[in-house]
């Protein structure tokens, strides 16, 4: 069984996850992008055993509380090996087709440009958990007009990472960076960005 928890934090309304295998308790945080004494908070309160925290991508918005976060748990900080910031106090880089395991739990990574530098998406194909950071939204897609965006390449990995990856089923959640949780096959039915692509 898996942990996945949801946590709206910070000014801009992130989605900060809580991915893990509920057997061990083991957890990873998916972008602390605010809130640190109340995502510590509730992690000690499920008696939780972190041992990581994730950035999908390097937007401040997803990576405020991060240090406090990990300080306080003493556990390291992954992201992207193309991050460009350089005051992440990122330890452990990432890149295309490495995996995280977490408990019994085993993430895919996959590389997501076009929203910013080193943006990544990471797949639970055993419980069918895509997150996806601010890559896609329901019915929308990441900004592109932010340093480093694109809104040729964001689509190609949309496209190359999610609707041609033949792992992937309609079923498939898609835990987005803000707003509401969809569906694979919810976006291809009703995301406009996606229509010329499919």
């Amino acid at each position: 069984m898996s942990i996945c928890e949801r946590l709206i934090v910070g000014m801009l309304q992130t989605n900060c996850y809580l991915y893990g295998d509920k057997n061990t308790k083991e957890i990873v945080i998916f972008d602390p992008g605010g809130n640190a004494k109340e995502i510590i908070q509730f992690i000690e309160s499920q008696l939780y055993n972190p041992i990581g925290v994730i950035f999908t991508h390097e937007h401040w918005d997803h990576t405020k509380s991060a240090k406090k976060i990990a300080d306080h748990f003493q556990i390291p900080i992954y992201a992207s090996k193309h991050i460009k910031k350089k005051n992440l106090k990122i330890t452990n880089f990432l890149e295309e087709r490495d995996h995280l395991t977490i408990g019994d739990q085993i993430l895919e990574i996959l590389e997501s440009p076009g929203h910013s530098p080193g943006g990544l998406i990471f797949i639970d194909y055993k419980f069918k958990y895509i997150f996806v950071g601010d890559t896609i939204f329901a019915q929308s897609i990441g900004r592109t007009d932010l340093s480093g965006g694109s809104e040729e390449v964001l689509l190609n990995s949309i496209k190359r990472n999610i609707l041609e990856n033949e792992k992937i089923d309609d079923s498939f959640q898609i835990l987005t960076g803000h707003g509401p949780i969809t569906t694979v096959g919810n976006e291809k039915m009703r995301n406009p960005f996606l229509q010329h692509i499919l």
